[in-house]
């Protein structure tokens, strides 16, 4: 049963308003009586000051009759039920009720039958009323969704690069620029040490960023498409007149000033928003996605915590990466081939030396340098026989969370020789079975202090190398496999002895029992106490 319903009741006689509230069944009916007012001034005010949805009300009343009442609420649009009730017999009441479109009109004395049996039909009516109203919201919110579904998946094609759906923006979505103007911004987050960091936290940060971005545009901004991207990209093309682009640009300033007053908490996180040149156009749309691109990169030489506005950057020479990487590629490859990897991370400091001074080549190119030293990293590893897209994908996102050179720099190179000196290992080891001998001494040790670069260190491979042949070979990364053993070595000593809980936790190496117990119940589904009831 939901929300129960307010009636108000008028009569100039009390008495018989009392009588009225005595006969109703409030309870059965889902009702409660708001007030009870002897004038029909009261009422209205009532009416506009409370909450109410169904009014019974006398013909008879000082101040303001009940029709007079009726119909001073008509007017006002507000549409729920009246019950009018009347001493009198003349048509001339009934057929001015019937006019006002009265639910139901009662005569003196007071059945208390037919008065039940009026607000029941009322009720009902509500219920059907609000039934379809809940389904008409939830229509036009499907609508609304598929709608905003579709721009949004427009706006992450034109920013892949896929120019031909330009058209489809205005076609298939309804968005259109005439007397209006453009702009693509990117509002970017970094955060440190990325790969520390819980994916769910950085989902719920950028739920709240999108929050604070929608509700801070404002009436400057006539429409508005948000995107969401991989790294912590939040693009949006803002619509607004060109007189009020001043207000615009306030509006995104104001912005960053909320997203930073929201960010204070998490000392991870920082903030940058580029602002991409305007657009008269649907064209001029994607040179604002290109332009807001090369703006957000900037802030690798600008600085994080500011607004970078691409009108203001000096252009990007076509072809800037690849020229500037010419003939880099046979060099890089040419130390792996060699397992070299002083000359590797020689290379490496060629490359951002040159991009640190910003001489030959903008600052902004850093990222698209590390990311394709990266790409050719693994295409190496691939082509030697190891499957590696997970780490390419890994360091790319540490790549693209750094924000200044010597950050970027420092994240390629140690990832890269790491990630050498782990294949070197893995192709010397792999006839020793690691994996094999790291689930043995797990078997046997489940119940010590365990952790990966100590078994790592044990079958002789670099840590982040082991992670990965580890998944590679079981599906499971190992520390999931550590918890499985010590559930399983739980479960056999619950059914096995009559020692507790704790005394168990601590031998399979569980020190807090609280925790344990909460990691046993996720993992098995149950309690350690009632496992060991059913099982023992």
């Amino acid at each position: 049963m939901g929300e129960k319903r307010k009636v108000l009741i008028a009569d100039d006689e009390f008495r018989i308003g009392m009588l009225v509230k005595a006969l109703i069944q409030w309870e059965t009916l889902n009702l409660e009586c708001v007030d009870i007012v002897n004038n029909g001034e009261d009422a209205y005010r009532v009416i506009c000051e409370k909450h109410v949805d169904i009014v019974i009300t006398d013909i008879r009343m000082p101040r303001m009759t009940g029709l007079d009442l009726v119909a001073k609420v008509k007017e006002t649009n507000k549409a729920f039920p009246f019950i009018v009730i009347s001493g009198y017999k003349d048509f001339e009441y009934a057929h001015k009720a019937l006019q006002y479109d009265v639910t139901a009109y009662l005569l003196k004395p007071i059945d208390g039958d037919e008065l039940n049996s009026a607000l029941a039909k009322i009720c009902s009516e509500l219920e059907v009323k609000a039934h379809e109203k809940d389904q008409e919201e939830i229509y036009l919110r499907t609508i609304q969704d598929k709608e905003r579904l579709v721009r949004k998946n427009l706006l992450s094609d034109l920013i892949d690069g896929k120019d031909s759906v330009i058209h489809g923006l205005a076609e298939e979505s309804e968005f259109n620029l005439e007397h209006m103007v453009a702009r693509v911004l990117d509002i970017k987050l970094d955060c440190r040490q990325i790969e520390k960091t819980e994916k769910k936290q950085n989902h719920i940060t950028m739920e709240k960023v999108v929050f604070i971005v929608t509700d801070g545009l404002g009436p400057v901004v006539r429409d508005a498409i948000l995107c969401e991207k991989p790294n912590m990209h939040l693009y949006c093309l803002l619509v607004y007149p060109p007189e009020l682009s001043k207000q615009a640009k306030n509006k995104v300033s104001m912005i960053l000033g909320d997203i930073q007053k929201y960010l204070l908490g998490f000392e991870r996180y920082r903030v940058t928003i580029g602002i991409g040149v305007e657009a008269g156009s649907m064209e001029g749309i994607l040179t604002s996605i290109q332009s807001v691109q090369h703006a957000i990169k900037s802030r690798i030489k600008l600085g994080t915590g500011r607004l970078i506005y691409a009108e203001n950057l000096r252009d990007l020479p076509p072809d800037a990466v690849k020229n500037y990487l010419r003939g880099s590629k046979e060099n890089f490859e040419a130390s792996l081939d060699i397992y070299a990897p002083e000359k590797m991370q020689n290379c490496l400091n060629h490359m951002f030396e040159d991009l640190a001074e910003g001489k030959t080549v903008d600052w902004s190119c850093g990222y698209d340098i590390a990311d394709k030293c990266a790409r050719w990293f693994f295409d190496w590893v691939e082509d030697h026989g190891e499957e590696c897209e997970d780490l390419f994908e890994s360091l790319s996102e540490k790549i693209n969370h750094c924000c200044t050179t010597n950050e970027l720099q420092k994240a390629l190179t140690d990832d890269l020789l790491a990630y050498l000196g782990g294949f070197r290992e893995i192709q010397e080891v792999k006839s020793k079975k690691p994996i094999r001998q790291a689930k043995q001494y797990v078997q046997k040790h489940c119940g010590e202090k365990i952790v990966l670069e100590d078994i790592a260190d044990l079958v002789g491979l670099n840590p982040v190398y082991f992670s990965v042949l580890f998944k590679k070979e079981e599906g499971i990364n190992f520390s999931a496999y550590l918890v499985n053993v010590r559930m399983d070595a739980a479960k056999e000593l619950l059914v096995s002895s009559n020692e507790t809980i704790a005394a168990i936790a601590e031998k399979v190496g569980y020190k807090d029992i609280r925790y344990f117990s909460r990691l046993f119940t996720k993992m098995i589904g149950i309690k350690p106490v009632i496992y060991r009831k059913l099982y023992s």
